[in-house]
């Protein structure tokens, strides 16, 4: 696990070099991922932090859930081209953030747990707006030249990682009951899809300005 997680900051770290390198490149929605990445570094690293001390750590997640799917539904209100769905995604990235915090001010002790439901209805809604790209980039008339499109690296990233999740976490809470060791075994998948996720998002981040031929 040492190695994949040393793995793991190397790709924040790129991705972070690469976004502020090719920041003026890059369309306004692809910017919107500059404090997506700088906000898993700081959260990730506080967590290590404060687990290596022997401290509960679970709170830094549940700051950074909410927040991350709000920056997330702010670059989706700008890609999808609906009008429609713009509005419903940008309402639910707010509607999300508003009830956890809410909730987490009502239910202080729930802060400080650990729980995937979050995490698991974020995945769902981000999986229904890479959906969404997909079919509009399908219906797409003009050809796209995949290596000048941030946007559709980034979209195979978020497609993989969150449908992917979703897809543990359902085999996850089956097997907790009757194999709780097995289930958290099963956890470390999700560190391979976050692999793959920055992997492809390092892609995006060195695509220049979005140009379509």
């Amino acid at each position: 696990m040492f190695w994949l997680k040393q793995v793991y900051y190397g790709l924040l770290g790129l991705c972070l070099i690469a976004l502020l390198l090719n920041f003026k490149r890059h369309d306004k929605e692809v910017r919107i991922y500059l404090p997506v990445v700088l906000l898993a570094i700081i959260i990730q690293s506080a967590g290590d932090i404060i687990k290596a001390k022997g401290f509960d750590h679970y709170f830094v997640f549940n700051i950074y859930i909410p927040i991350e799917y709000l920056l997330l539904s702010l670059y989706y209100f700008r890609v999808i081209l609906n009008k429609t769905i713009r509005l419903s995604i940008l309402m639910s990235g707010i509607l999300f953030f508003v009830y956890y915090s809410l909730y987490y001010v009502l239910y202080p002790e729930a802060f400080f747990e650990d729980s995937f439901l979050p995490f698991v209805i974020s995945s769902f809604l981000l999986s229904l707006c890479v959906i969404t790209f997909f079919i509009q980039l399908f219906l797409k008339e003009e050809a796209i030249h995949l290596l000048r499109f941030p946007s559709f690296w980034i979209n195979v990233g978020n497609l993989v990682f969150y449908s992917g999740c979703l897809f543990v976490m359902g085999f996850y809470f089956s097997l907790k009951e009757k194999d709780p060791d097995l289930a958290g075994e099963l956890l470390y998948i999700n560190y391979i899809l976050n692999l793959f996720l920055y992997l492809m998002y390092l892609v995006a981040f060195t695509c220049f300005k979005t140009k379509k031929t």
